[in-house]
């Protein structure tokens, strides 16, 4: 009976070996499976943080898409506002330094902002011509000088956001001679466009209200400035080589304000005054820049997106409702007569820099 259980205990370490192997097999799919899902798991991780990305990206895009547009629309509100007040011919526009206090000095004192662009009509309040004859003293007179007329009251509005409907019916009227601060303003003009120089900065700033309005998507921004370009050279410059060290230039410079003469010719003609003349004298501005600026809020009113744009834009002899022989305006001097056709010359967006 010995021999029987030596045969079944061979058999049975016989048997054994394959356990073994099988063992080695299933460790072996266990650590490729977890190699796998690690691998997956990177992968998803991956593919995550780029939808994330992408998420992010088409959010910003979104957002500075915006924000031109809302510039753009900003640019077309004040064309609509050129257009209204200096398409006719009988309104007069200046820059609001023209307001000066005391124009004998060279500070423009008086005017908060000498920037902005003053629009003033040749008609009374009551729709009669302020020019009257009189044969005794040249042939015409402006009857405003005789009655106490103040130009800084009676503007018809200013051409910076805000101001869409004139003085009499805007909610805030923003006057360029108004003492008070702007409640939101925003630096259309700044270091940007004048350089380093402070006193540059200082004399040249130009800030408007930067408006808010609610729109199906939340609150949003439009402010705009309206500048004159017909105004290109100021005949009350100082002399830059008053101070000159060249002897020549200095001794130039005191003989010309010791003589009104001076460099005058025996003969003049109207060619030569207007050569020199020529360059500062306008009837009217006709050439203009406005400047716009839109950006995009989310939902929590925070901002995530500016725009900038510049446009030049110039009054054409085209009337935008003309007459059937397409000369003048059909309704000269009407309330809704646009006079005549404001066109764009040139368009671009501006870097944050560039302002």
């Amino acid at each position: 009976m010995y021999t029987p259980v030596v045969m079944m205990a061979k058999q049975s370490n016989f048997r054994a070996a394959p356990s073994q192997r099988e063992g080695a097999g299933r460790g072996f799919a266990l650590v490729t499976t977890l190699t796998i899902m690690a691998l997956l798991s990177i992968v998803m991780f991956g593919v995550l943080s780029l939808s994330s990305v992408t998420v992010r990206s088409s959010s910003t895009a979104r957002y500075e898409l915006e924000a031109k547009e809302n510039a753009r629309l900003t640019l077309a509100l004040a064309l609509g506002e050129l257009q209204e007040f200096l398409g006719p011919d009988q309104r007069v526009s200046a820059p609001s330094a023209i307001l000066d206090a005391d124009p004998v000095t060279r500070e423009i004192e008086g005017v908060r902002h000498p920037h902005w662009v003053g629009i003033w009509s040749h008609l009374d309040d009551k729709g009669s011509s302020v020019w009257i004859r009189d044969d005794a003293h040249g042939g015409l007179m402006d009857r405003r000088d005789q009655e106490g007329w103040q130009r800084g009251q009676n503007s018809l509005s200013y051409l910076v956001s805000g101001n869409e409907r004139r003085r009499r019916s805007a909610k805030t009227f923003r006057a360029a001679n108004s003492g008070a601060d702007l409640l939101d303003p925003v630096t259309l003009v700044g270091r940007g466009s004048l350089g380093d120089h402070a006193e540059r900065q200082r004399r040249g700033l130009v800030e408007v209200e930067r408006v808010s309005v609610q729109g199906g998507t939340g609150e949003g921004h439009y402010p705009y400035w309206i500048g004159d370009l017909g105004t290109r050279a100021n005949i009350a410059t100082p002399d830059a080589h008053a101070d000159s060290g060249n002897p020549k230039l200095a001794a130039r410079s005191a003989l010309m304000s010791s003589s009104k003469a001076w460099g005058a010719s025996g003969y003049l003609t109207q060619g030569d005054l207007l050569q020199v003349l020529g360059p500062a004298l306008t009837a009217r501005s006709d050439t203009f820049v406005i400047r716009s600026y839109g950006d995009a809020v989310d939902k929590h009113g925070t901002i995530k997106a500016r725009a900038w744009c510049e446009a030049v834009v110039q009054r054409t002899p085209i009337p935008v409702n003309p007459t059937k022989v397409e000369l003048n305006p059909a309704d000269v001097g009407q309330e809704h007569e646009f006079g005549r056709r404001f066109t764009i010359q040139c368009f671009r967006w501006l870097n944050p820099d560039e302002i």
